[in-house]
């Protein structure tokens, strides 16, 4: 590899979470490498600009990089079978398991990324405290690393088992890297917003999924991540697997709630007719 240990690429989309794996890494590493992802579906996609300076300065002996990557291409691969998908493994909630097909794109995406770059190592944003959304299922990130380990690319967890946002924001602080306007699990000052993202969230419904449904999606979809990466070859290489980060499956977390448990309520309630009204449109087309 063209840096070996001295680079690593980061899954950031400028949240609390990234933000405090971009920072740790820095400690670590020469070379960070900021990663955020664009969709046609995303607004205020610079928000993940504001702190890249003040990671900067927190991590005087690394180089922080950043890379803001449009990723409708591979997105749309994963997202042509929207209807269909959605009332097969979304058991008639919200679209939120279809998340999992964006971030799936992202790191598809970051590993071509790494490849073209010579790098082998890559880390991101996803806790147990959000497992309650089907990409940060310790199932699912299990398979991201197995994923990666396939390309030659260890998984390294930084935040992972952090048991509570304050414990992230105390120690951004501590170092002079803003933490923005945090409501729950979400940066909205620091961080791209998706429309489908914030409905799920204010909706709440994506609680309501099948982990069975979500491996299975994954495990269906992984054929568009071989097609996303079709130019690059596969390697057989336990020993990168083996030095790779894998979370316990079995342990519970506690879940972050967006706005505290009544108010998620009062306001799931309220979307509840829009939500509705959705479903209809999405049943006749389909």
């Amino acid at each position: 590899m063209k840096n070996g240990n001295k680079a690593i690429a980061v899954m950031y989309s400028g949240g609390l979470d990234s933000t405090l794996s971009a920072f740790r890494l820095g400690q670590k590493y020469k070379e960070v490498h900021l990663l955020t992802f664009d969709v046609s579906l995303t607004i205020g996609i610079n928000n993940c600009k504001k702190n890249i300076d003040n990671i900067q300065r927190a991590c005087p002996n690394a180089k922080i990089i950043h890379n803001i990557i449009n990723i409708d291409h591979s997105r749309n691969l994963f997202w042509k079978d929207f209807t269909r998908d959605y009332f097969k493994y979304n058991n008639g909630t919200s679209p939120a398991i279809l998340c999992l097909s964006c971030k799936m794109s992202m790191l598809a995406e970051t590993i071509k990324y790494c490849l073209d770059n010579g790098i082998d190592k890559i880390s991101n944003g996803l806790t147990g405290s959000q497992s309650d959304h089907p990409e940060h299922m310790p199932a699912i990130v299990n398979r991201f690393t197995k994923y990666m380990a396939q390309y030659g690319i260890r998984f390294i967890n930084e935040i992972y088992n952090i048991p509570t946002r304050e414990m992230e924001k105390k120690e951004l602080k501590e170092h002079g890297i803003e933490t923005g306007t945090i409501i729950g699990a979400s940066n909205v000052s620091h961080q791209p917003r998706c429309f489908v993202g914030v409905y799920s969230t204010l909706w709440k419904a994506y609680r309501k999924f099948d982990p069975k449904k979500v491996l299975n999606y994954f495990d269906k979809k992984i054929t568009v991540m071989d097609e996303v990466l079709k130019d690059y070859k596969k390697v057989k290489n336990q020993e990168i697997l083996n030095k790779s980060t894998l979370v316990d499956e079995n342990v519970e977390f506690k879940f972050t709630h967006e706005f505290g448990p009544v108010l998620d309520k009062v306001i799931g309630t309220m979307l509840s007719p829009v939500w509705f009204i959705s479903r209809l449109i999405f049943k006749m087309k389909r």
